[in-house]
Protein backbone atom coordinates (compact mmCIF):
# COMPACT_ATOMS: atom_id res chain seq x y z
CA UNK A 1 0.00 0.00 0.00
CA UNK A 2 2.58 2.31 0.79
CA UNK A 3 4.93 1.51 -2.07
CA UNK A 4 1.64 2.13 -4.41
CA UNK A 5 0.55 5.36 -2.51
CA UNK A 6 3.87 6.78 -2.83
CA UNK A 7 4.82 6.34 -6.38
CA UNK A 8 1.06 7.52 -7.50
CA UNK A 9 1.58 10.77 -5.55
CA UNK A 10 5.07 11.23 -7.09
CA UNK A 11 3.89 10.77 -10.68
CA UNK A 12 1.38 13.10 -9.78
CA UNK A 13 3.70 15.55 -9.05
CA UNK A 14 3.72 15.79 -5.51
CA UNK A 15 7.66 16.65 -4.38
CA UNK A 16 9.54 14.68 -1.84
CA UNK A 17 9.03 16.80 1.23
CA UNK A 18 5.58 17.53 0.26
CA UNK A 19 4.71 14.21 -0.07
CA UNK A 20 5.31 13.13 3.97
CA UNK A 21 2.69 15.51 4.63
CA UNK A 22 0.20 14.63 2.05
CA UNK A 23 -3.44 14.50 3.43
CA UNK A 24 -3.98 11.11 1.53
CA UNK A 25 -1.69 9.50 4.31
CA UNK A 26 -4.36 10.50 6.70
CA UNK A 27 -7.15 8.50 5.25
CA UNK A 28 -4.16 4.87 6.60
CA UNK A 29 -3.76 7.10 10.12
CA UNK A 30 -0.27 7.88 9.13
CA UNK A 31 1.21 11.37 10.48
CA UNK A 32 4.45 12.66 8.68
CA UNK A 33 6.96 10.69 10.71
CA UNK A 34 5.03 7.16 10.27
CA UNK A 35 5.21 7.95 6.24
CA UNK A 36 8.46 8.72 6.60
CA UNK A 37 9.18 5.37 8.68
CA UNK A 38 7.56 3.61 5.66
CA UNK A 39 9.21 4.79 2.74
CA UNK A 40 12.57 3.94 4.55
CA UNK A 41 11.34 0.63 4.68
CA UNK A 42 10.42 0.86 0.96
CA UNK A 43 14.09 1.90 0.72
CA UNK A 44 15.52 -1.54 2.47
CA UNK A 45 13.06 -3.73 0.45
CA UNK A 46 15.07 -1.70 -2.74
CA UNK A 47 12.20 0.20 -4.31
CA UNK A 48 13.61 3.53 -4.02
CA UNK A 49 16.22 4.94 -2.13
CA UNK A 50 15.92 7.61 0.87
CA UNK A 51 18.04 10.02 1.93
CA UNK A 52 16.88 12.07 5.00
CA UNK A 53 18.64 14.85 7.17
CA UNK A 54 16.12 16.80 9.69
CA UNK A 55 13.34 18.22 7.94
CA UNK A 56 14.78 17.45 4.51
CA UNK A 57 14.00 14.20 2.40
CA UNK A 58 15.34 13.03 -0.83
CA UNK A 59 14.01 10.41 -2.67
CA UNK A 60 15.01 8.68 -5.51
CA UNK A 61 12.47 6.73 -7.59
CA UNK A 62 14.02 3.46 -9.04
CA UNK A 63 10.83 2.77 -11.09
CA UNK A 64 9.17 4.70 -13.74
CA UNK A 65 6.00 4.26 -13.88
CA UNK A 66 3.35 2.54 -12.42
CA UNK A 67 3.53 -0.61 -14.72
CA UNK A 68 6.72 -1.06 -13.35
CA UNK A 69 6.38 -0.93 -10.34
CA UNK A 70 3.65 -3.28 -9.78
CA UNK A 71 5.76 -5.51 -12.00
CA UNK A 72 8.56 -5.23 -9.37
CA UNK A 73 5.39 -5.75 -6.23
CA UNK A 74 4.62 -8.99 -7.97
CA UNK A 75 7.59 -10.42 -8.34
CA UNK A 76 7.89 -9.95 -4.52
Amino acid sequence: MAAYLAYELHLAGVGDNALLTHEDWQLFGLAREDVLEEIKRLSLKGLLIVQAAGDVIRISWKQPDMEALCDVLAQG
